[in-house]
């Protein structure tokens, strides 16, 4: 390092001055010295470092700064530097703190030391002064107080502990979470937040951190000063000295309590919603009392987690008077009959239509008005939770009640209220489905005992008819009555026809339709109700194929020729434009079948589902005779056989019936 001045100035400075050079060329510790006028005779390279200038030996005066400002910002003139006040007053300036900008506009704080020196005679010679840069330990200073600032006033516990476990740093987050103070918990070992059965996890975390690892987001359980169980999501990192050694742990841990309620509390929400949904389509698909009652108290008797439920619901029965029926859930009813006789009158077991929640029947007495609160039969011997819930009708009033007790108290909350609430406004609407049901099922069974009826009466005189016509017909000559007498016939048999099928739909839903089953030898069967066609549909050709000359089914004869002839008439009646309708019996391994190919109007595909039901005709299609009846007697008679009826078809292509039967 090379020092500024010449052999001349250093000569004209005492010895003592002198020497400064031989010291301070080479050191580390800004250094200069002016001599008695304030002109700096000497400055070392740590000093040109800290100005951000060289000096001009001799010239410059007090200082080798560009500028300098005092501890308030404001300039500070060289006549008034801690170097010049030294030299004006012989005596030193003890650690006066400066400001210097450089050239190239940076600053630096720095300590300053001057203080003068003598000559051999005891005159002031001059003054030296040791600069000391304190910048960066002040930015060091200002680093560690906003980082404090910052963990005071984070809302997460920030701790610090060595390898040890011992706690070392607390914040006032950390003190919220865990009710400790700084003074109590430092110095003290962390598993003091530890419960005995987690203990195992400090050791897992450390063996990570020994390893140089980052713990992050681990979930976990800790215990308060008050001993609360609190759940936390804990991060822990490792603390390094100087030399890069781990010598403890830095720990965030957040309180995550709340957050974890809330998670649960969705879950279960979704959950109820699942269920209730789940348990609203259960309902909705029945339509038969008994069934509702019981689907519901099941249901809910598990969702609440009762030990008893019941399903108390009352209907007027066909005499008007009321009939109370109970489906019960876990109590034995073996041997009982279903039926209070007589009713529970509903209402006055719920004021004001509320529902009841009762958490220790008791500990606590519940008034309606100034009398206790009656409570419906349970089931239960020791009931000490009760919960019941009116059911009402569309008009408001109470036709039911659900009723669940269990012998713990407290087992029921507002929660389990609500949810048996969903379900009874279900429960509601599925009875008023089922009275409908049940309504609508009386008036068509009179409507099926009507038919079954007209039917059976009818055949009586259209039989007697049908005989005089053919006596007439045998014994007139006359060639006009005769052709008219034909035609009577025809409809006579068209009319006889009708009734039939009226007659056998009322045996059908009766469960009562009869079949006879013997070997028929199928292609001869078709071939012969294919005859009359071609004399009575000059209109169309039945082109007939058979892949077996012999093939035998087990069939009650006359009720397949029955199908065979729907489905043919079908085949010309809805291919008006057509001039064919092709026909053919094959078989596999399984099955029999007759195809019948029309080429007529085609079916959509919603039509081909409805048009196997009873009294469907086509819409859109011109008009034909019929009742609707041919294909719906032609399904069941073929499912009777064990056998089907399907259908191929597309709008304006024909369509194309196949008859299975199983071989």
């Amino acid at each position: 390092m090379t020092a500024y001045g010449t052999q001349e100035n250093h000569a004209r400075l005492p010895n003592f001055a002198g020497s400064l050079s031989q010291i301070f060329d080479g050191s580390g510790l800004a250094v200069y010295v002016c001599d008695a006028d304030g002109y700096i005779r000497y400055f070392n390279d740590a000093a040109a470092q800290l100005w951000g200038r060289q000096p001009e030996i001799g010239k410059d005066q007090w200082c080798g700064a560009w500028k300098m400002y005092d501890q308030r910002g404001a300039p500070v003139a060289k006549t008034d530097s801690p170097m010049a006040r030294c030299i004006q007053s012989a005596g030193p300036i003890d650690k006066e703190m400066v400001t210097i900008e450089r050239p190239d506009n940076s600053f630096s704080q720095l300590l300053v030391h001057p203080n003068i020196f003598l000559d051999a005679a005891g005159k002031l010679a001059g003054a030296q002064g040791i600069l000391v840069d304190v910048s960066q330990p002040k930015e060091t200073a200002q680093h560690s107080s906003v980082f404090s600032a910052i963990v005071e006033s984070s809302d997460d516990a920030i701790i610090s502990k060595n390898l040890q476990g011992t706690i070392t740093s607390w914040n006032k987050a950390a003190q919220n979470i865990f009710g400790y103070t700084a003074e109590e918990i430092i110095g003290r070992n962390i598993n003091t937040l530890i419960p005995s059965s987690l203990q195992g996890e400090e050791k897992k975390i450390i063996a990570e951190i020994r390893r140089g690892k980052k713990v992050d987001h681990f979930q976990t359980t800790r215990i308060t000063k008050y001993g609360k169980h609190v759940k936390i999501s804990l991060t822990a990192s490792p603390i390094k000295d100087i030399n890069g050694q781990i010598t403890g742990v830095s720990k965030i841990a957040r309180d995550i309590t709340d957050h974890l309620a809330k998670e649960e509390a969705l879950r279960e929400n979704a959950e109820r919603l699942h269920l209730l949904n789940t348990v609203g389509k259960s309902i909705a698909e029945k339509l038969e009392l008994q069934s509702i009652l019981q689907t519901v108290v099941d249901a809910t008797t598990l969702t609440t987690g009762a030990t008893t439920g019941q399903f108390f619901f009352t209907k007027v029965n066909a005499k008007g008077e009321p009939v109370q029926t109970v489906a019960c859930c876990g109590i034995d009813t073996s041997g009982k009959n279903n039926t209070a006789v007589p009713p529970y009158d509903l209402g006055k077991y719920f004021y004001e239509l509320c529902p009841v929640l009762i958490e220790d029947s008791s500990a606590e007495v519940y008034l309606r008005g100034e009398s206790k609160q009656p409570l419906l039969p349970t089931g239960l011997s020791n009931t000490k939770s009760y919960m019941a819930m009116p059911v009402l009708s569309n008009e408001g009033i109470i036709t039911g009640a659900l009723v669940f007790a269990h012998e713990s108290a407290g087992a029921f909350d507002k929660d389990d209220l609500e949810m048996v609430s969903s379900i009874a406004s279900y429960a509601s609407v599925a009875l008023d489905n089922s009275r409908l049901f049940e309504q609508v099922s009386a008036l068509n069974n009179k409507k099926d005992e009507f038919i079954a009826l007209a039917s059976h009466e009818l055949k009586t005189p259209i039989t007697t008819i049908k005989g005089y016509l053919q006596i007439l017909q045998k014994k007139e000559t006359d060639p006009a009555k005769e052709q008219f007498l034909a035609k009577c016939l025809i409809q006579v048999n068209h009319l006889n026809k009708l009734v039939g099928d009226l007659f056998d739909v009322s045996r059908i839903e009766a469960s009562k339709l009869q079949l006879s089953f013997q070997e028929v030898g199928l292609p001869a069967l078709v071939s012969s109700v294919i005859e009359p066609y071609k004399y009575s549909h000059p209109s169309h050709t039945i082109l007939f194929k058979s892949e077996q000359e012999a093939l035998i089914v087990q069939a009650d004869k006359p009720r397949l020729e029955r199908v065979l002839s729907n489905i043919i008439n079908n085949a010309i009646k809805y291919s008006p434009d057509a001039n064919k309708v092709q026909i053919t019996v094959e078989a596999d391994a399984q099955y029999a079948r007759v195809r019948v190919k029309d080429f007529g109007i085609g079916l959509s595909k919603e039509q081909q589902q409805k048009i196997f039901t009873r009294f469907y005709r086509l819409e859109g299609a011109a008009p034909v005779s019929g009742l609707g009846l041919g294909l719906y007697l032609s399904k069941e008679i073929m499912e009777k056989h064990n056998g089907k009826v399907t259908v191929q078809s597309e709008p304006g292509k024909g369509s194309e019936f196949a008859i299975w039967l199983p071989l």
